[in-house]
């Protein structure tokens, strides 16, 4: 019974924590926007402490072509010997151009 009480006053304080921390950044934040004159809404608090998470959100093209790749079996087992890279031009890539441009 005391570790249960003990472990949920150490949560308690930890978000209580945590939330001051959250409010004093956004405090200072918005004096400092003030003081430089730039406008200050939520949504560019959320883009501000959202940012390294939307960053891992998108892939490189290299990575979305071997899981691609992965996905399908003939292109895997062409990955092996050739690259993955080769391998997803061979199954997946653009066609060559079949006539010629005159100009």
């Amino acid at each position: 019974m005391v570790f249960y009480f003990l472990s949920s006053s150490f949560f308690s304080l930890t978000l209580c924590w945590l939330c001051f921390i959250l409010f004093y950044c956004t405090l200072l934040l918005y004096i400092l926007c003030m003081f430089i004159s730039i406008s200050f809404n939520v949504n560019d608090l959320c883009v501000l402490l959202c940012f390294a998470r939307l960053l891992n959100a998108y892939k490189r093209p290299f990575e979305r072509q071997r899981e691609i790749c992965e996905d399908f079996g003939p292109c895997e087992n062409y990955a092996r010997f050739r690259g993955y890279n080769r391998a997803y031009q061979y199954f997946f890539g653009k066609p060559g151009q079949t006539t010629r441009n005159r100009y």
